[in-house]
């Protein structure tokens, strides 16, 4: 079947999840209240703001402005709070209705389930803005802003939307019940609005400030696309930048949603492996282009390689807390049936493989990266040895959790992983406060935000010298620390070895 025949397949079999999703979900008196507040909310915002401007501003036109930016900068944060509940509740209610099993015997491939979920109830959040139209009536009656200015501000208010919903998604795909899905889901959604926000706000006042824009804060980028120049810089920061955000974004949360969907004898790890690869692929590439575009000098492109690696790092702990619940051996289904080309690369969907795969895009993103994002002639000596430090302190910390797995189970290694974190995140650095630590000197600041929180190590032995910056205590520190995390690893995978033979139980 040709492309365009499967396209027209698809178009007149059209996926069943999204009708069954908007008739369910329209009918839920939660989802009628939830519109109505966030209505009734958003109107008594924006009509107190025009009165207030109104006679107080004489410039209609900023004015308009003003209320533009009050309207969609709260429509962002009201559909980036309340779109993740709603997804949170998507599919782990069709596990407690026991109707998931139904689910997935209609033949329907878990991708497909995804998708309808996804677009019903990115459908049912669209209808908030599209609701909401007389009150931007009410706003457009002002002036200042133009057509274009609505379509760019409607399209990443769509954008968000939609990564709210696969955010609630993603977590209501590993959830099992649907009241500890809403309760994490409800934090997240409002910390990560009001963190974005923040973010974006502070950059919006820089980027307003060089290239002359009418709008500030938060919602600059919107006018950006009217009044920016033209070129390299202006494809990088609003093309390029933007789509790998939301593409990498939406990829991860599709990807543990649909891993969420498969058989526990399946690859799970699988989709979220692909996107590691690919995120650390499309990160790199942008980074690399955005060095070209903006003629980064040597120094300048160190700093973004110490940011690569801390940004990595993160992610590199975040996925070693998800997948120690991984099984420890092969089930029955994977020994009968041959598995794919590319799961046999990515590694066994097993623990101790997964771990390994870890480590081994630990080494990709440490000490890789960090290269490709550097010019010739570059100095990589401080670079490379701070990715060789964040390899060994990911080793370390994967045989810890590793061990813990393989011998009490992923609940005891994740409780482990949380006390070594807090100890290496924050008890390194009250004692370094004890100590009578200060600011960050010499300008090795960026080596100190590197993914390893340990670098509060060699600042407590720089501490305990009298903080007279001593470099070459701080590379005898660190050169010790890394045999310690040498040997750490060493034991915790003999014992893990052990713990194998004797058969110990599967966690």
């Amino acid at each position: 079947m040709s492309a365009w025949a499967a396209l027209w397949e698809r178009a007149r079999d059209p996926n069943p999840i999204v009708r069954k999703e908007l008739l369910a979900l329209l009918r839920t008196p939660v989802y009628v209240r939830s519109v109505v507040v966030a209505l009734v909310a958003l109107a008594v915002l924006v009509v107190s703001v025009a009165l207030a401007a109104s006679e107080g501003e004489a410039d209609l036109a900023e004015a308009g402005r003003i209320l533009f930016q009050v309207y969609f900068g709260g429509a962002y944060l009201l559909l980036a709070m309340v779109s993740p509940v709603f997804g949170a509740t998507a599919i782990v209610q069709e596990r407690e209705g026991r109707t998931f099993d139904a689910l997935v015997l209609t033949g329907m491939h878990p991708s497909r389930v995804v998708t309808g979920k996804l677009l019903a109830l990115f459908l049912a959040m669209a209808f908030i803005p599209v609701a909401a139209t007389p009150v931007l009536g009410v706003v457009l009656l002002f002036g200042g802003v133009t057509l274009g200015h609505l379509l760019v501000a409607t399209l990443y208010l769509g954008l968000v939307t939609l990564s709210g919903v696969a955010f609630g998604i993603g977590l209501s795909a590993q959830a099992q019940v649907t009241r500890r899905a809403v309760l994490l889901a409800t934090p997240l959604a409002v910390f990560g609005a009001l963190a974005l926000s923040s973010v974006v706000t502070g950059l919006g006042v820089e980027y307003a400030r060089r290239h002359s824009l009418t709008l500030e804060g938060p919602l600059f980028f919107v006018d950006a696309y009217f009044a920016v120049p033209y070129g390299l810089s202006y494809l990088f920061d609003l093309v390029v930048l933007p789509a790998t955000v939301f593409g990498l974004w939406l990829w991860l949360w599709g990807a543990v949603a649909y891993a969420g969907l498969l058989e526990p004898s399946d690859d799970r790890a699988r989709p979220v492996k692909l996107w590691a690869l690919g995120a650390w692929a499309a990160t790199t590439a942008a980074a690399r282009l955005y060095a070209y575009v903006y003629a980064l000098g040597a120094q300048d492109r160190v700093v973004l390689g110490h940011l690569a690696q801390a940004a990595s790092g993160v992610l590199l702990v975040l996925l070693l807390s998800a997948w120690v619940g991984e099984p420890l051996r092969r089930s029955r289904r994977q020994l009968l049936h041959p598995p794919h080309p590319l799961s046999r690369a990515l590694l066994p969907p097993t623990l101790l493989p997964t771990l390994g795969f870890l480590v081994a895009l630990g080494a990709l993103n440490f000490l890789v990266g960090p290269w490709l994002l550097t010019a010739r002639g570059t100095n990589l000596e401080g670079l490379l040895s701070a990715g060789v430090w964040c390899l060994a302190y990911l080793s370390a910390t994967t045989a810890l959790q590793g061990f813990l797995a393989v011998r009490y189970g992923s609940s005891a290694a994740r409780i482990g992983g949380a006390l070594w974190l807090f100890a290496t995140l924050v008890l390194c650095w009250i004692v370094y406060a004890l100590a009578g630590g200060g600011s960050l000197s010499r300008g090795e600041g960026a080596l100190w935000v590197s993914v390893s929180p340990v670098w509060a190590f060699p600042a407590v032995v720089d501490a305990f010298h009298g903080g007279r910056g001593d470099t070459s205590a701080t590379r005898a520190a660190l050169r010790f620390a890394m045999a310690l995390f040498g040997l750490w690893t060493a034991l915790f995978s003999a014992l893990t070895a052990l713990a194998w033979r004797r058969g110990v139980r599967s966690p």
